[in-house]
């Protein structure tokens, strides 16, 4: 969702976004192996949920008119974001005394630990529009970089604790209808 107030081609917008997102376990799963290396269990997979944010970005648009059907907006906006850290996170190690068929036993993060955390955002984007009568069809790209500030990153007890890194970056793209850029 946006909003906008317009000074010539410049226009400040406002933006609410919310998503949830698959948690990319490959690019931290050598800090979480290192961190609960001292149980000496070799874990051979995780199984993680999806983590859950949404926000509010404040910041200048500039509008390209290409033709009078098509427009380029680029914007660079900064805001605030509350995130989520995923509910499931179970860690799965090999066990010869394992009761399941697959002899793979595992260790689970209890999701009662889980806090939102409230971070700084900033984004950086542009897309392509194309004018249906008064509006426009929107596709949009935001490169987007979340600094979580306040609030606990990590959870789980015993064996399984899982330790988020305090720091996303993400491609966003999102298509909708802007109206009243004229």
């Amino acid at each position: 969702m946006n909003a906008m107030s317009e000074v010539g081609e410049f226009k400040m917008t406002l933006s609410a976004y919310g998503g949830l997102n698959k948690f990319n376990i490959d690019a931290y799963k050598p800090q979480f192996i290192e961190a609960n290396k001292a149980n000496g269990k070799a874990y051979t997979r995780f199984e993680v949920g999806k983590y859950g944010n949404f926000g509010l970005n404040f910041g200048p648009e500039y509008i390209i008119q290409v033709t009078d059907k098509i427009i380029v907006p680029i914007r660079a906006h900064v805001g605030f974001h509350i995130m989520m850290p995923p509910l499931k996170f179970k860690a799965y190690y090999t066990d010869q005394y394992s009761i399941y068929d697959s002899g793979e036993s595992y260790d689970e993060c209890s999701g009662s630990f889980v806090y939102e955390v409230l971070g700084l955002n900033f984004k950086l984007g542009t897309g392509i529009g194309y004018r249906l009568g008064d509006n426009y069809l929107l596709l949009r790209a935001d490169y987007s970089n979340r600094f979580a500030g306040f609030g606990q990153m990590s959870y789980g007890s015993g064996d399984a604790r899982a330790t988020y890194p305090k720091k996303f970056t993400s491609l966003d793209f999102n298509i909708g209808f802007a109206f009243g850029l004229d």
